[in-house]
């Protein structure tokens, strides 16, 4: 984990630990109260069911199962992610449909939740989960840090192409890969 940690603070990212799922609920309920980031948008994947009504309680955080669901006037996107990689301090993320793929991307700040379980070695340990997930029609992110880039006298730019802020919620345990 260590090597997560440090990958992800190279990449811009914020890393936050959470020793139990319950201390992610003060931790998201910061970076939204601090940072003034309303609305908020939450997807309620599979990786984080337990998530849902506490969320949509304490935030009345705006959230939907199906395309129809408009993610464009969410400042902050919240959801679970399938994987992390230590080696790169990446967040591995198969998506179904387009508000999930939508999420990660659109709003200027994305949340990305990921259990220590589900942490990966290397990029090449996600290969067989990546090759699974697109013959099941899914589509696959790996998010590397905030969106970074250069115009063309080299000033440096965040969030052109995605967020600009990128938080990691690091939570103990969790579900075991299968």
């Amino acid at each position: 984990m260590e090597l997560f940690w440090e990958r992800l603070r190279e990449n811009g990212s914020i890393p936050i630990y959470c020793p139990k799922v319950e201390d992610m609920y003060a931790k998201v309920e910061k970076i939204i109260s601090d940072m003034n980031y309303s609305p908020t948008a939450f997807y309620p994947r599979d990786v984080l069911p337990t998530l849902i009504p506490r969320l949509l309680q304490m935030f009345g955080m705006v959230w939907g199962r199906s395309d129809s669901f408009d993610v464009r006037r969410a400042r902050l996107g919240l959801m679970g992610v399938d994987f992390g990689v230590a080696e790169t301090g990446s967040l591995v993320l198969f998506t179904s449909n387009t508000v999930e793929r939508l999420l990660s991307c659109l709003p200027e700040v994305f949340v990305g939740v990921v259990y220590t379980s589900r942490l990966l070695p290397d990029l090449a340990s996600t290969l067989g989960y990546v090759s699974q997930a697109l013959k099941g029609g899914r589509c696959v992110s790996i998010i590397t840090g905030p969106s970074q880039t250069a115009d063309i006298e080299q000033r440096f730019v965040r969030g052109v192409h995605g967020p600009r802020q990128v938080y990691v919620l690091v939570v103990e345990g969790g579900p075991a890969i299968q």
